[in-house]
């Protein structure tokens, strides 16, 4: 009975393991992009990439614009890789943990300087902002 126990303990454990996502399915870990974002506010529904998350908001690419949607505009954010623990709802502020969690997943986990984000604005023929 004890070889059973051992056995059925080994097989629990390897499967333990497998769920959930592997960094080698997530868009973050394998690519230089920022994470998937599917973000509402009162006005506007944007699907893009998470460039950089500040003291106030977020700055995302949306196609070829770049915007900060503030976090007191956001009804509610979800990165659909990365669970519900990154969710942002309802006009509030994040915790400071969770801001860092997101920082982690951006584009430009440092933040984006000024010489970056007239590079950007460039690139995406926007005026500066």
């Amino acid at each position: 009975m004890r070889p059973f126990i051992a056995a059925l303990i080994a097989i629990s454990l390897a499967a333990g393991c497998s769920f959930g996502p592997s960094k080698a399915n997530l868009r973050v870990a394998t690519s230089p992009l920022g994470a998937a974002v599917q973000l509402s506010t009162k006005t506007a529904r944007v699907n893009g990439e998470l460039l950089a998350v500040n003291d106030s908001g977020l700055v995302l690419l949306d196609g070829r614009r770049m915007m900060t949607v503030p976090f007191t505009e956001i009804r509610d954010a979800k990165f659909a890789e990365l669970g519900a623990q990154y969710r942002i709802r309802g006009g509030r502020r994040p915790p400071p943990l969770a801001i860092a969690r997101l920082r982690r997943v951006s584009h430009f986990p440092q933040g984006i300087t000024p010489e970056i984000q007239a590079k950007l604005l460039t690139l995406y023929e926007q005026q500066g902002q």
